[in-house]
């Protein structure tokens, strides 16, 4: 193959290579595209780009005389999600690295934020989802704000945790200590003991392993919540849901990278409580959030929140559209705008080592 041919492969995923198709990484295709690139799911090319790290990809493009410097990893699963990309010697195998949602000390320059695109359900993104303009979301009406039906809503999915210092851990432990389980609307996958439920653990137990993540039996002893919840299913688009809530609960699925969870918060002024990172992209947010701290106690959460002052509440809420009318927030978290950024540094590096071997 050319040396303009380039290898582009996912994480155990097909990846639909459409630079007009409806993920976050498909305006990435688009500008590879108009800069000449020729994209392929066929390993033998002289550069690659591997959104998170799949092993077995990458060792088949490398036997087939694959560059390491010409391969780019776009780490987008946090750490605790996909550790084994996070370990040094896996970094060591790639010319270019950039992390999305967190800052790594050091290597600011190849972080960016959190490609924010508006997925009525992330898991099964639609073309609709592309065709919404972000720049049509309108400032929140504060006074129709406080005859929202919804008071504090967690929309997630229940999954095992690897450490006591992930996100997943933290949500079931604030359920599971909550003397009254009911204070919170949860919508979500695999809250409910089921079938389907034990499937996913069971499925997610043997992904662990194959990897080599550390798996304690305790950790998922502890997925599981024996108490009456007030579930109420799945979602099928959770912007329904927030525009109709008040006070959302966003605990992300690791405390180091911020993801979209907070921003669908706030673009639908349902007033994020979060517990994440504190990093360059969060302080953008500065104002528009309640800070959850891991040790919380969520009911005298709910209840200190409840009793919180009108014009407190408002404050919250003019920063929010403060950001949204500004189209600061957009402009720093679009995932076009933030994925041309990031392709612009993809294709610097590739020109670059092309150069070197021409």
């Amino acid at each position: 193959m050319t040396s303009n041919h380039l290898y582009i492969a996912g994480n155990q995923k097909k990846l639909d290579l459409n630079p007009d198709g409806p993920y976050i990484f498909s305006s990435l295709f688009k500008k590879l595209l108009e800069n000449g690139y020729l994209l392929t799911e066929n390993c033998k090319a002289k550069a690659a780009i591997f959104i998170d790290y799949d092993p077995l990809s990458y060792s088949q493009f490398i036997s087939l005389n694959g560059n390491p410097n010409s391969a780019v990893l776009l780490r987008f699963e946090p750490e605790n999600v996909l550790p084994s990309q996070y370990k040094k010697e896996i970094y060591n195998k790639f010319g270019l690295v950039l992390d999305f949602g967190r800052d790594i000390e050091g290597r600011i320059e190849t972080c960016f934020p959190h490609p924010y695109q508006h997925n009525a359900n992330p898991l099964t993104p639609a073309a609709s989802d592309v065709e919404f303009d972000l720049n049509k979301i309108t400032e929140i009406d504060i006074q129709k704000w406080h005859s929202r039906s919804n008071k504090f809503v967690l929309i997630a999915s229940n999954k095992i945790p690897l450490t006591s210092n992930s996100g997943y851990f933290h949500r079931t432990k604030l359920l599971r200590q909550s003397l009254n389980s009911k204070n919170i609307i949860i919508f979500g996958k695999y809250w409910k003991i089921n079938f389907q439920t034990i499937t996913f653990l069971v499925r997610s137990i043997f992904f662990h392993l194959r990897r080599k993540h550390n798996l304690s039996i305790k950790m998922v002893a502890k997925t599981f919540i024996f108490k009456k919840l007030d579930y109420r299913g799945v979602c099928n688009d959770k912007h329904e849901i927030l525009r109709n809530t008040q006070f959302n609960v966003v605990i992300e699925n690791t405390f180091d990278t911020m993801t979209e969870k907070i921003l669908d918060s706030i673009f639908n002024g349902a007033i994020p409580i979060y517990m994440g990172p504190n990093n360059r992209d969060t302080r953008i947010l500065e104002g528009c959030f309640i800070r959850l701290s891991n040790s919380a106690d969520i009911d005298n959460l709910v209840n200190n929140i409840s009793n919180l002052d009108k014009r407190n509440i408002e404050e919250i809420l003019l920063k929010i559209n403060d950001g949204i009318v500004s189209r600061k927030f957009i402009e720093h978290f679009a995932a076009e705008a933030v994925m041309h950024r990031a392709s612009n540094y993809v294709i610097s590096h590739l020109r670059e080592i092309n150069d070197q071997h021409s």
